[in-house]
C-alpha cells in the first residue's frame, strides 16, 4: 500500500532527477513513455524469470539483505547491485515507481492529498491483466490530469505487495544506485 510521507520521497526522487539533468528539457509525453517503458522492462524481467529474491549472496542470505545491512566488502555493493538486483522484476517496478514520483515532483502533485479514482480490485484478477491496466493508467497521464499519477502509484504499490515485492526497499536500493550514476545515467534523455 501507499506509505505516509510520499511527498518527502517524491521530493528526494525529483531532486536527484533534477541534479542528474533529467529536467533541463520538460516534455511530459516523453516522461510518461519512459515510465511505461520501465513497466515493460518489469514484464520482460518476469518473462525471463529474473527476480532479486531468487539470488543468494556470496555472504549468505540474500543480496538485497546484504546491500541493506552493509555485510559486504569495500567497493562490492555497487557490483552486487549491478549483478544481482539491477534489471530484475523488483528493480524495474521500483524504477517505474521512481519515475512516477519524479513526474509528480516536476508537476507539483501533492500525493498526500490525492484519492485513487478506481480501486485496485478493478484491475482484474490475473497478473498480466493487472500489468496491462497499470500500463493504461500510466499512458493516460497528462499535464492536465496529473492526479492520475497517484492512481498509477497506488496500483503499483498494491500489485507489488500482492507479488511479495518490498517496493519501498527496492526504491531505496535504486535511489542509492542512481545517486552513483552519471548525468542522465549516460543517456541522451
Amino acid at each position: 500500500m501507499i506509505k505516509k510521507g510520499l511527498n518527502a520521497l517524491r521530493d528526494d526522487v525529483h531532486e536527484n532527477a533534477v541534479n542528474k539533468g533529467f529536467w533541463e528539457e520538460v516534455n511530459v509525453s516523453r516522461f510518461v513513455l519512459l515510465i511505461a517503458s520501465e513497466l515493460f522492462e518489469a514484464l520482460e524481467a518476469d518473462r525471463v524469470n529474473n527476480y532479486a529474491r531468487d539470488v543468494e549472496s556470496p555472504f549468505g542470505g540474500s543480496v538485497v539483505h546484504d546491500l541493506e545491512t552493509g555485510a559486504k566488502c569495500s567497493g562490492l555493493p555497487r557490483d552486487l547491485f549491478i549483478h544481482h538486483v539491477k534489471s530484475t522484476f523488483e528493480d524495474e517496478m521500483a524504477d517505474t515507481f521512481i519515475r512516477l514520483l519524479d513526474l509528480a515532483g516536476g508537476l507539483g502533485v501533492d500525493l498526500e492529498d490525492c484519492n485513487c479514482a478506481v480501486g485496485y480490485e478493478k484491475l482484474g484478477s490475473e497478473f498480466y491483466q493487472k500489468l496491462q491496466n497499470i500500463a493504461f493508467s500510466i499512458i493516460t497521464i497528462t499535464s492536465d490530469f496529473p492526479e492520475k499519477i497517484f492512481d498509477a502509484l497506488y496500483y503499483i504499490s498494491c500489485f507489488c505487495e500482492e507479488q511479495n515485492v518490498d517496493l519501498y526497499r527496492h526504491v531505496d536500493l535504486k535511489m542509492w544506485y542512481n545517486g552513483s550514476r552519471e548525468r542522465l545515467h549516460g543517456k541522451r534523455y
